[in-house]
């Protein structure tokens, strides 16, 4: 039947994207500030030395662990503990080669600057 088919089709095309790309466990902000990109990862209770960042083959991959509190006996839980991770493609245009990233307040903010392609300077002119 036509509407099986189409089914497993958007589920293969799914499948696929989830392998490309890590689930988002986190909430992530994009923007732009003067010549760098920035990301700001809400990392709530998370302990800073678990926390990992990286980028390979134009992607941010960002990876923590936020360990529950076994003393507490939950009624609702709505916040994710155990191991987050997140993969975000690079926009066009970013340095991979320069990179900060901060931890502050539960916040990780990575800055990342924009390539230089505006190259400047004397023009020689030949006779």
């Amino acid at each position: 039947m036509k509407s099986d088919y189409l089914c497993n089709s958007l589920y293969e095309t799914l499948k696929g994207i989830g392998e490309a790309f890590e689930v988002q466990d986190f909430e992530v902000d994009l923007g732009v500030k003067g010549n760098s990109y920035q990301y700001v990862a809400n990392l709530a209770g998370v302990e800073k030395g678990s926390i990992d960042v990286e980028t390979k083959k134009g992607n941010l991959y960002i990876r923590a662990e936020r360990k529950k509190d076994q003393d507490v006996r939950y009624t609702h839980k709505g916040i994710k503990e155990g191991k987050l991770s997140i993969a975000l493609q690079l926009p066009e245009g970013a340095d991979a080669s320069n990179i900060n990233a901060d931890f502050s307040d539960g916040l990780l903010t990575v800055t990342i600057a924009k390539k230089n392609d505006e190259q400047s300077g004397k023009v020689t002119v030949n006779f």
